[in-house]
């Protein structure tokens, strides 16, 4: 299960990006739609938006259209894996794997059967483990393309700033719960204040977006969002083929 995981969100990572270079779309831009099509919808997006220096307009379109087609898998997938006769582990892990954000995958699951649903559960909780790690990776990309920039432009740039520390706080936590040092209710009301602020985020995201500044992308975020559900639902469909 763990090679459908990975060979879905690598393989459609980047070919997602490169659908979106050639449309011409920013990098900032291209990058938001690959982590929010491949590992966990907005809040991939909301995470890496900040650590890329991606605009606000940027940021809210690439939710925008993450969300759109996302709602659309939910509508489709569980009806035509219906009329292929598609059993339920298999679904379940095609939902959690070609779906965009958690609220979807888990939607579209337990539209199809009880079984679907936990499965889906369970393999986006795993894909969703993957955005920390990527994280990194994107940061360290974006600091390393800053500093090159600054010394051909000979300006100065304080790498230290310019890394997102809050990464860490994330793996902090992480590895304070893997050893047992939260109480379940004290990781229940955590959970409940993490979503919290992320919902802070999104609206702090829609506060600062103006639809009218959309017309300067045009519809070309849409377009590469749509290619890059069918590319991650192709590449999905062909692991799980090919693994069970």
């Amino acid at each position: 299960m763990l090679s459908v995981i990975l060979a879905t969100m690598v393989v459609s990572y980047f070919v997602i990006y490169a659908l979106a270079r050639v449309f011409r779309l920013p990098a900032t831009l291209s990058t938001l739609l690959s982590v929010g099509t491949t590992i966990c919808g907005g809040s991939a997006i909301a995470v890496t938006a900040p650590l890329i220096k991606a605009k606000e307009e940027e940021t809210s379109y690439a939710i925008g259209t993450i969300t759109v087609w996302g709602l659309l898998a939910i509508l489709l997938y569980p009806k035509i894996a219906q009329a292929l006769g598609v059993f339920d582990f298999a679904f379940g892990v095609f939902a959690g794997t070609a779906i965009h954000a958690t609220p979807q995958v888990v939607g579209a699951g337990f539209i199809f059967s009880d079984l679907a649903g936990k499965t889906a559960t369970a393999v986006k909780l795993v894909r969703n483990c993957f955005m920390a790690p990527l994280a990194f990776l994107i940061a360290a990309w974006w600091t390393r393309a800053e500093l090159r920039a600054a010394k051909e432009e000979k300006r100065r740039v304080d790498a230290a700033r310019a890394f997102p520390w809050f990464l860490f706080g994330f793996t902090l936590m992480a590895a304070l719960n893997t050893a047992g040092f939260f109480t379940p209710v004290g990781i229940d009301k955590l959970t409940w204040f993490g979503r919290f602020l992320i919902t802070v985020s999104m609206a702090g995201i829609g506060l600062n977006t103006v639809f009218k500044n959309f017309r300067r992308v045009g519809l070309k975020p849409l377009l590469v969002g749509l290619l890059g559900a069918a590319v991650v639902a192709a590449v999905s469909a062909a692991m799980i083929t090919l693994v069970f």
